[in-house]
């Protein structure tokens, strides 16, 4: 803009303006605040001359020009995925042209608001539910873990990634989590245990590892009853019907049940 300009019998405001081809014309305020007028002519004839060139065959990021519609300002395009979308001429020639059909920007956009993916995955059902348990009074699982001093702590609590990188994914609808040391915190690797206390467990080896457990050592073995039964092909009840009647371990375990 160069300098204001008053009309005769009229209100409106007007400027005397340059255009950067180097003409001069005056134009109507209001047109430039709107952004309706934005050169003296020049720009129009550029765009009717754009038009004359052909586009067929150009590639414009994931678009594939093929022809010209049947409206003389627009072009049919074939999107890298799969999709045929009629774009205008001035946005495949614009300062930013257009890139695809508009599966770029939901991808883009997707990935943006993303974090890692899984949040319907039955692992990441499993850590939020480790956290609830451990940390809110008002979960009916707190008062066996949270309620007696189990935590959740370290890398694996603070991002679900480094939970399931410890752990990796479940190997079957069968597993559940356990802690090695049933009476230490869910843990990955830290210095009270360097190989961390999570791991993926089956229903026996979970029950094995309860802390209801009686466990009895003998010759340096330590073992629950269950497990010394499966080891002597013996009923769990035999050993605990022996235990009751005061039999000391070592009978317990080395004299033979009588099969009647």
């Amino acid at each position: 803009m160069i300098r204001r300009v008053r009309r005769r019998q009229s209100r409106r405001v007007f400027w005397d303006c340059q255009c950067t081809c180097g003409a001069t014309t005056i134009v109507d305020a209001a047109s430039l605040r709107t952004g309706v007028t934005r050169s003296c002519g020049c720009l129009s004839l550029e765009q009717r001359r754009a038009l004359k060139i052909d586009l067929t065959g150009k590639r414009f990021g994931r678009l594939l020009v093929l022809r010209r519609d049947e409206r003389h300002t627009r072009w049919w395009c074939q999107c890298d995925c799969g999709v045929q979308c009629s774009i205008p001429h001035t946005s495949l020639c614009g300062p930013q042209p257009t890139q695809s059909c508009g599966c770029l920007l939901r991808e883009t956009r997707g990935q943006h608001h993303r974090t890692h993916g899984m949040s319907n995955t039955p692992e990441y059902r499993i850590w939020l539910g480790i956290i609830k348990r451990c940390t809110n009074p008002n979960n009916k699982a707190f008062k066996n873990y949270g309620g007696r001093g189990i935590d959740f702590l370290g890398e694996c609590r603070r991002t679900f990634m480094a939970f399931f990188d410890f752990v990796g994914p479940r190997p079957s609808p069968r597993y559940t989590i356990d802690r090695i040391d049933n009476n230490g915190p869910y843990t990955g690797p830290c210095a009270e245990y360097p190989n961390g206390n999570l791991r993926w467990a089956t229903p026996q080896e979970q029950a094995n590892n309860s802390r209801w457990n009686h466990r009895l050592t003998f010759r340096d073995e330590q073992r629950t009853i269950a497990e010394w039964a499966r080891y002597l092909q013996v009923k769990p009840h035999s050993l605990i019907q022996r235990l009751r009647r005061g039999w000391s371990i070592e009978r317990t375990l080395t004299e033979p049940i009588r099969r009647w």
